[in-house]
C-alpha cells in the first residue's frame, strides 16, 4: 500500500529540483520550501505537513538539518542527491518524479491530504531537539529519564540479538550505544551533542538497516523518548 507521505515528499523534491535549475546545492528553511511547493503546484500546504516530509528526507539521507536555537531550521540537500534518490526508487517516488501530471492528479484528491494529516497527528508528540548545544542534567530518580534509559537499553538488546543485521553494522552501532548508555548512567550534566552522536545517530542508522519490524519499533520508541527528553 502506498504511503501518503511519499506523494508529498516527491512533490517537494520536484518543486525544489525544477524551481532552482541553476543551483546544484540547496540551503533553505521550511518556509522557503513551502513557498516553492505552493508556487509550483498552486496548492497550499502547512508547516506540520512539510515537517513530516522533511523528517522523511532526513531519515532517507536526502537532507541534512541545521538546527538553530533562535532561527528557523535550515534544510541542506543537492540536485545530485535528489535525482539519484528518485531515480533509484520504484512506485510512487519514481512515478511522481517522471510524471508530474500523475502526481498533480494525486494532489487534487482530498483523501490524500486527509491521510497526510492523519500522519501528522500520529507524529505530533515526537519533538525535534531545538538545539544540540548545551547540557542536559541526568536525574536517575526522574520518571522521564527512567523511560529513556529503559527504551534505549531495550533497543540495544534487540539489536544485539538481531541476526539479520550485518555484523559490522551491528558492531559499530552497539559500540556507540553502549558508550551512550554508560554516559547516561554516569549521571550529572551531559552534553546534548554527545547523546545525539552516541545514541540518536546510531539508532537512526539502525532504523534504516534493520529488517525486523519489531526491532524497528523498539528503535523508534527509543529515538522518540530520548528526543522528547532532550527537548525539555
Amino acid at each position: 500500500m502506498a504511503n501518503p507521505i511519499d506523494y508529498l515528499l516527491t512533490g517537494l523534491l520536484n518543486a525544489l529540483y525544477l524551481s532552482t535549475k541553476n543551483q546544484t546545492s540547496h540551503s533553505l528553511t521550511y518556509s522557503e520550501l513551502m513557498m516553492l511547493f505552493e508556487k509550483h503546484y498552486e496548492i497550499p500546504i502547512n508547516r506540520a505537513q512539510v515537517e513530516l516530509a522533511v523528517a522523511r528526507m532526513e531519515h532517507e539521507g536526502l537532507a541534512t538539518l541545521v538546527l538553530d536555537p533562535y532561527a528557523d531550521t535550515v534544510i541542506e540537500t543537492s540536485d545530485k542527491t535528489i535525482a539519484e534518490y528518485c531515480g533509484s526508487h520504484a512506485g510512487v517516488i519514481s512515478r511522481g518524479w517522471s510524471n508530474e501530471e500523475w502526481l498533480r492528479s494525486a494532489f487534487r484528491n482530498e483523501k490524500l491530504w486527509s491521510d497526510i494529516d492523519q500522519g501528522v497527528d500520529e507524529s505530533e508528540d515526537v519533538r525535534v531537539i531545538p538545539s544540540a548545544d548545551g547540557f542536559v542534567t541526568v536525574n536517575h530518580n526522574d520518571e522521564s529519564y527512567k523511560a529513556v534509559e529503559e527504551a534505549v537499553v531495550e533497543a540495544d538488546e534487540a539489536l544485539r540479538s538481531d541476526n539479520e543485521l550485518q555484523v559490522e553494522e551491528r558492531s559499530w552501532i552497539r559500540v556507540h550505544l553502549e558508550a551512550g548508555i554508560s554516559l547516561l548512567r554516569s549521571g550529572g550534566p551531559i552534553l546534548r551533542s554527545a547523546l545525539v552522536a552516541l545514541i540518536i545517530e546510531p539508532l537512526k542508522a539502525a532504523m534504516k538497516a534493520a529488517a525486523s519490524e519489531k526491532v524497528k519499533a523498539l528503535v523508534g520508541i527509543a529515538i522518540k523518548n530520548l528526543m522528547i527528553w532532550l527537548a525539555h
